[in-house]
This record gives C-alpha cells, structure tokens and sequence, in this order.
C-alpha cells in the first residue's frame, strides 16, 4: 500500500498543495495475491481489511487498486469488497479538499476505489466524495 506516485506526478501542475493532499489521503493497492492453495479462505479479504484499517488509522481517506480490464474474477474480488470499478479509460475525480481527477492511465487496466468513508457517484465521471 503506497501513495499513488503515477498521480501524484501526474499532479505537479497543481502544485506541492495537492500533491500533498494525495500523498496524505489516498493509498494505492499495488497487489493483494495469496497462494493457489490458500484462494477461497479469506485470507485475502483479511489482507485488505486489515490493509484499510491501518490507512484509516493513518487518516487516509480514499483506496484505489488498479486490475487487468479483462480479468473478470479479480475485477467481481474487487467489486465484492465494496470498490467502485470505473469503466476502462473513464476519469475518476477524488473530492479531497479539492477536485483531483485521474484515470487508469489507459493501458488495459481499470481503476478500482473506494472512500474508507464517503460515497461514489457516476455520471460521465466517477465521483469518489470523502465525508470525514
């Protein structure tokens, strides 16, 4: 679990203000992976809550994860432990103390998010609203 580095470079326009927000409120999931033996225990789900918790704890805000656009059972993994799956290439705006918009860098991936407190809306974005 890491600050998102791709948008908080992606961020350098806006300056050191927001790229200070994103490293502080939003943690990106790089992997949760679990051995072939051990799939279908929960052990992966525990991975993520305790994960969750600890960035809680941190104050952070919002959790994204990104997964192959194609790979239908990690996308349903994702879906099932309450993260909003946005359709590939769509912008995604984090409301933190102010608007952020990023996406999931258009290379066959979807970005996966979740407010640890807050709610997700869709229009033609995908809107990830954090209520602290």
């Amino acid at each position: 679990m890491t600050p998102p580095v791709r948008l908080i470079e992606e961020s350098q326009t806006l300056g050191p203000r927001t790229q200070a927000l994103l490293a502080r409120g939003v943690r990106e999931i790089e992997l949760v992976a679990t051995a072939p033996h051990a799939r279908r225990t929960g052990i992966g789900s525990a991975l993520l809550h305790t994960a969750q918790s600890l960035a809680a704890e941190e104050g952070v805000q919002i959790m994204c994860a990104k997964a192959a656009a194609r790979d239908f059972p990690v996308l349903r993994w994702w879906r099932h432990r309450g993260y909003t799956l946005a359709r590939p290439g769509q912008n995604v705006r984090l409301h933190l103390q102010q608007a952020i918009t990023c996406n999931d860098g258009h290379n066959g991936y979807r970005l996966a998010v979740r407010p640890l407190t807050g709610t997700v809306t869709e229009d033609r974005l995908l809107h990830v609203r954090w209520t602290g």
